[in-house]
């Protein structure tokens, strides 16, 4: 049965996350999150796996923010049911005008994010901008 109640609180947490952008320097940034969060990415990307809170918060949004403009992002369609929400993004890389589509499948428990799963669309660009960036950096 769907609690509407609980899917609109649970939409709202994820849009918080995109409206109020990434800045995972943010003291409260971390605190949408519960201490098991998890999150999946695909292999592909230097990010890619399962990391867990604080390998999220340390390593993988520093890799994501490097590449993603969370500045030039546009939510496509916010759907959920009860603590299952699903958010499509069309976001640019950051320094082009290339945009790539993302699908976030989010669980929420208890007012906060438990995990998040994540795949990208047709992401030549983006694995082209990582090179780029992974060949400057030598």
């Amino acid at each position: 049965m769907i609690d509407q109640h609980l899917t609109d609180r649970n939409k709202a947490l994820v849009r918080s996350f995109y409206e109020g952008g990434t800045d995972s320097e943010a003291k409260a940034y971390g605190e949408i999150f519960l201490p098991e969060f998890e999150v999946t990415a695909p292999n592909y990307l230097p990010w890619g796996g399962t990391s867990n809170l604080q390998a999220y918060l340390d390593d993988v949004l520093h890799q994501v923010t490097a590449v993603l403009d969370f500045k030039r992002c546009e939510i496509i369609s916010l759907v959920g049911e009860n603590e299952h929400i699903i958010i499509l993004i069309n976001i640019a890389l950051v320094g082009t005008a290339d945009r790539i589509n993302i699908s976030e499948h989010w669980t929420i428990k208890d007012n906060k994010a438990l995990s998040l799963w994540v795949a990208y669309f047709e992401p030549e660009a983006l694995m082209q901008l990582i090179a780029k960036n992974a060949a400057a950096a030598v």
